[in-house]
């Protein structure tokens, strides 16, 4: 009889991108608080996510390479370091210190993220019931819900309640985390060892090039979907709108995720990961260009909305496409290339999509993000291709 895991794995991505919301899109708001600038706070969620991306293809090749270590121990030390140096930012030190703290729990945070999908699909490989699209459509709807509770936290006048949630919500992950490996029995216990990173990444681009296009492709179109979001506000005030507008804005774009995602599965059924991954890329190109046609409120919402055909196709359709074209030693590291690849545009679309908005205004911006994100949907296009002998899970 299959295990069915779709509850607690939906319950351990809630909390888990529940607690990455701080993160996200808390962070500047939160670092402010304490008095840093508007320009630090943007440096810090920059570098954390390149460390990021830094040590997740190298955490992958140690799994590969020590068979005592595995994803419920690394995942463990992470989150556990997340909470010690996040607890230590309510203790009195000074600004400097402050920064460091911040920045290491924030990178452990977003580090933890493509081991968190390993484990899903390290059980799904092995029979187990689990829908890993529903259970990021359920994870999205968390995040929509915690992003209007530390909205309204973020009112007060100190950053001490959003942190108090960002805590709560990375014990709880950790809970979950020793629970449902626990009880996981063989799957749990022997996950890295069979699913374990094989060679370096520059092996793994050789072996799969055009899954490693796929990849490139993907981080210049989340350069643009990161251009998008980061400066929305400038989009939003461009537009004519108001705080209020920006916020229905967000709250359209997460919504709108939910429902694809929860019926994923089926629809990739039906049309193949690799079809839908072309459509993605298809509207890609065509959402940024609503908002540069016609700048105003109700196309901005329009677009927003139009996260159910592209980002609600991308992000589990990668995934998939991953899990059913790699081999198994490769698998981790896979996805912990996906991640690592979203965090990187979000790295070079904070960083750069600042400067550009100084330097040119919002329109001009967005006419470099949408052409940077157009060439990532052709090679997301052209090399997504049809997968022999699918495994449906």
């Amino acid at each position: 009889m299959k295990r069915n895991l779709n509850f607690s794995y939906s319950l351990y991505q809630s909390l888990y991108w529940m607690s990455a919301c701080f993160v996200y899109s808390y962070t500047r708001v939160f670092l402010q608080k304490l008095g840093f600038s508007a320009s630090v706070a943007g440096a810090e969620l920059a570098f954390s996510s390149i460390l990021s991306v830094l040590l997740q293809p190298w955490i992958a090749s140690a799994l590969g390479k020590r068979k005592s270590l595995s994803l419920r121990s690394v995942i463990t030390g992470a989150l556990m370091l997340s909470l010690f140096c996040g607890g230590l930012l309510l203790v009195p030190v000074s600004m400097g210190v402050l920064a460091v703290f911040f920045l290491i729990a924030a990178t452990m945070t977003l580090t933890v993220q493509p081991f968190i999908n390993s484990v899903g699909f390290g059980y799904i490989n092995e029979g187990a019931s689990l829908n890993y699209s529903a259970s990021r459509g359920v994870a999205s709807l968390a995040y929509a819900g915690i992003s209007k509770i530390l909205a309204a936290v973020s009112e007060l006048e100190t950053g001490r309640g959003m942190l108090l949630c960002y805590l709560l919500m990375t014990a709880a992950t950790l809970a979950v985390s020793l629970v449902l490996a626990q009880g996981a029995g063989s799957a749990g216990a022997g996950l890295s060892q069979r699913s374990s990173a094989g060679g370096s990444t520059g092996a793994f681009i050789k072996r799969y090039p055009g899954f490693s296009l796929m990849l490139l492709g993907q981080l210049l179109i989340f350069f643009q979907h990161n251009c998008i979001n980061g400066y929305m506000w400038d989009i939003i005030r461009y537009a004519g709108g108001t705080a209020s507008d920006m916020g229905t804005a967000l709250l359209i774009g997460a919504l709108a995720e939910v429902p694809v995602m929860l019926l994923f599965t089926r629809l990739e059924k039906g049309a193949g990961c690799h079809r839908l991954l072309q459509v993605a890329a298809i509207l890609y190109v065509l959402k940024p260009l609503l908002i540069l046609l016609h700048p105003s409120i109700p196309m901005v919402y329009v677009s927003q909305g139009m996260q159910m055909v592209t980002y609600a196709f991308v992000v589990p359709g990668m995934a998939y496409y991953a899990n059913r074209l790699l081999a198994e030693e490769d698998r981790i590291r896979g996805q912990a290339l996906i991640t690592g690849s979203i965090a990187a545009a979000g790295f070079f679309g904070y960083l750069l999509g600042g400067l550009m908005v100084e330097r040119a205004g919002i329109l001009p911006s967005l006419w470099v993000a949408s052409s940077v994100g157009a060439l990532g949907s052709l090679l997301l296009f052209l090399f997504a291709r049809p997968l022999p002998q699918e495994r449906r899970v």
